[in-house]
């Protein structure tokens, strides 16, 4: 797919969370959407705090897009991709149902569904075969 596939050495950022946007029910008030769709960024979050805390080399090379609002989940994704980040880590769907996040390598395209802990072990193993450096 286009974009730059950058080393993760010289890439902006070695990790980018994109959270799926969180669609608001004809039901539920203006104000009960903004708390929801607020809290449907915290899995985003944690994520990224686990990371810089469990592998010191991504403390500040982890980037939330936290857009909520004028932006589709494909334009994120699109946009992450063009920037050349090396591993792309969805909250979507397979989080909201298995609380599994969508790990994509950009290298190879490859895509995984792994929990929090998943991430991080298979972060650290892209660390010890060097492409996470």
């Amino acid at each position: 797919q286009g974009g730059i596939v950058w080393p993760s050495s010289v890439a902006p950022f070695k990790v980018c969370l994109v959270p799926l946007p969180f669609a608001k029910p004809e039901s539920m008030s203006a104000e009960e959407y903004k708390k929801a769709k607020l809290g449907h960024y915290v899995p985003a979050e944690q994520l990224a705090e686990t990371l810089q805390e469990q592998i010191p080399l991504l403390d500040d090379e982890v980037i939330l897009d936290d857009r909520m609002s004028g932006i589709s989940i494909w334009a994120k994704l699109d946009q992450a991709s063009l920037m050349g980040y090396p591993y792309v880590i969805v909250v979507g769907k397979s989080y909201v149902k298995n609380q599994k996040f969508e790990v994509i390598v950009r290298r190879t395209l490859q895509v995984q569904y792994l929990t929090s802990d998943e991430v991080v072990l298979f972060l650290r193993e892209e660390m010890k075969q060097g492409y996470l450096v």
